[in-house]
């Protein structure tokens, strides 16, 4: 198959996903089952109000059903539209195809992420949203560099790429804070863990914090080369929720007014070292500290590259990292992960470069608790990640930023420089 063909597929498999989807909700949306075995509506309304879909009145669950069938047909549209598209117009290489199932694609699928996040309605079949962005990413990757696409054509891609950043942040509605607890032992947020967490709360946090902390070295596929290197000042948002007990839980507080972040997600910053071995293989490391808290990270990983200039500038690598927590008394958390990461024809603007990127990782999450308050039992939760960014080299400086798609989204940006 040519990389047209695969990626026509990619497109069809998401395309047509709608179609059904779609049409099983304009039909029976009381049949259509979304997270915890209830059906797609019960459950979406529950976890945003909190409130038993029982309670409602049927006249209000009927209308709502109403405009979820409604949504339905729009999905359906949708799918119908973008695989006709896809067959016809994409399938003969044309330029405004391309741009238009991107930006429909990107659109569509974060949007409905975020109602996910925003109704707290996110299960398995949710997840693979993921799995169709990813898809659609691959299928405009692949196919990016034979178009011959106009300058102006570049600026669609960063807008596309913001308007996806800026649906993931998304802050949720407003909602009433938890009950903190106090601790003023420490002048910010610290992890200690209180007698109400419970074991799926538990296994929440542990999955969520090894997002948190794991090991984003914002690069591209391109090794770095023997002898080069780059030091970073890196910063990302983990979009958690801080009123789940997963978080609410596990940390104390200076007060009771403090609350865990401020905005939409958890921020942690790093300090982060990458320099190559040899002309395929890089090492990288990152170290994080919150001096007014009680914990810190600190993580490593090895970068390899597989395919070196490709066909059209295509570079593929794979990366293996460890990540630790450290400093809180209560929690151990360690972070293993596998990322493949690929990156493509460079942009150069007289002295700077920019080259846009897009992977995939896999990681396991691994918890034990020392508590005396509370008697949990390990811990260890796979997840998956999909990665979409952008680095720019002008001279020494370095400049990078990247969105990843997971059960907890998050962007992250660096600064920095190397030779």
């Amino acid at each position: 198959m040519t990389r047209r063909q695969i990626a026509l597929t990619f497109i069809l498999i998401v395309d047509v996903a709608y179609i059904a989807w779609g049409a099983a909700v304009a039909i029976a949306p009381d049949h259509v089952l979304g997270p915890g075995g209830k059906a797609i509506l019960p459950a979406g309304f529950e976890g945003y109000s909190g409130a038993a879909w029982s309670a409602l009145a049927p006249v209000s669950a009927g209308y709502m059903a109403v405009l979820y069938r409604l949504y339905g047909t729009y999905c359906v549209l949708f799918g119908f539209m973008g695989s006709a598209i896809a067959v016809t117009a994409f399938r003969r290489g044309e330029r405004w195809a391309w741009w238009t199932l991107l930006a429909g694609n990107t659109v569509a699928l974060v949007a409905a992420m975020t109602y996910d996040k925003f109704v707290n309605a996110i299960g398995p079949f949710e997840l693979t949203e993921y799995l169709g962005l990813l898809l659609v990413w691959a299928a405009f990757a692949i196919t990016r560099p034979t178009l011959n696409l106009r300058p102006v054509m570049k600026q669609t891609t960063i807008a596309v790429v913001v308007l996806a950043a800026a649906l993931i942040a998304a802050p949720a509605a407003a909602q009433t804070h938890p009950k903190l607890h106090v601790n003023p032992k420490w002048k910010q947020c610290s992890i200690q863990l209180d007698p109400s967490l419970t074991q799926s709360a538990w296994r929440q946090f542990t999955q969520e914090a090894g997002q948190v902390v794991y090991f984003r070295p914002l690069a591209d596929a391109q090794p770095m080369g023997r002898g080069k290197f780059e030091v970073s000042l890196m910063q990302w948002q983990t979009n958690v929720d801080e009123h789940d007990s997963a978080w609410n839980d596990t940390f104390v507080h200076p007060d009771s007014t403090h609350w865990l972040y401020e905005g939409s997600g958890l921020q942690f910053p790093g300090l982060a070292f990458r320099a190559g071995l040899s002309s395929r293989s890089d090492v990288g490391v990152y170290f994080t500290k919150n001096f007014e808290a009680n914990y810190g990270a600190y993580g490593v990983q090895l970068q390899q590259n597989l395919i070196r200039h490709g066909t059209r500038n295509w570079d593929v690598s794979a990366r293996a990292s460890f990540t630790s927590l450290f400093g809180p008394a209560d929690v151990d958390l360690n972070v293993y992960g596998v990322d493949v990461v690929t990156s493509w024809k460079q942009w150069t603007y007289g002295r700077a470069t920019l080259v846009p990127f897009a992977g995939v990782s896999s990681y396991l999450s691994r918890s034990h608790e020392n508590s005396a308050v509370v008697n949990l039992t390990d811990e260890s939760v796979a997840g998956v990640m999909g990665t979409v960014g952008a680095a720019l080299q002008f001279s020494v400086v370095r400049i990078a930023a990247e969105a990843s798609m997971s059960k907890v989204p998050s962007i992250a940006m660096k600064v920095g420089f190397g030779r």
